[in-house]
């Protein structure tokens, strides 16, 4: 992709998924802020929201429309990164969380070079069998043991050096060490 002057070089948009926020769970209230974090970077991405804004003003714009626009305002920027934590945050059942993995494939297969996805989550079959859809998709497993040390080395520090903490009775700050290192599972 060539960059004229008015191209910008590069685009990053995020977005969280929380298990307590069913609203944030909801595929339309994801793309929304992607193309409100895009158009904050690019002045020619805000008349493609203006013209989708103005386009429903008595309701939502249907999920393909989004992700037209969506795919509109991709075209018209340089490298975009987009970040998406927390996928497994999704409820399973209801389809919420397979129609998300469906539009993470969809974004794939525009074929945009200028696209770059990270996207985390714990792992979770029907996640992964989604997601395996995307030929050029690469997995990286941070739930390990690696990660259950440092996360053990982190709370025993946290336990030794914490003003509050430190004055505890060593029984109870053993019982918080094992269930936070348990809890954390490789997290």
């Amino acid at each position: 992709m060539e960059y004229g002057s008015n191209m910008q070089a590069f685009a990053i948009a995020f977005y969280y998924f929380s298990f307590n926020d069913a609203e944030k769970q909801k595929v339309c209230n994801f793309l929304r802020p992607l193309l409100a974090q895009l158009a904050a970077q690019n002045h020619r991405i805000i008349a493609k929201v203006e013209a989708l804004h103005n386009c429903y003003r008595q309701g939502n714009p249907p999920i393909d429309v989004l992700k037209a626009t969506l795919r509109s305002a991709l075209e018209l920027q340089g490298e975009v990164f987009l970040l998406v934590d927390a996928l497994d945050e999704c409820p399973s059942d209801g389809g919420v969380r397979q129609e998300l993995c469906a539009t993470l494939v969809d974004f794939s297969s525009w074929g945009l070079s200028n696209l770059h996805i990270l996207a985390t989550s714990r792992r979770e079959p029907d996640i992964e069998e989604s997601l395996s859809k995307i030929s050029d998709m690469t997995a990286i497993s941070i739930q390990n043991n690696v990660v259950d040390t440092d996360v053990e080395l982190h709370v025993k520090s946290q336990l030794a050096n914490d003003m509050k903490l430190k004055k505890w009775p060593s029984h109870i700050k053993e019982e918080i060490e094992v269930a936070l290192v348990k809890g954390a599972n490789g997290m």
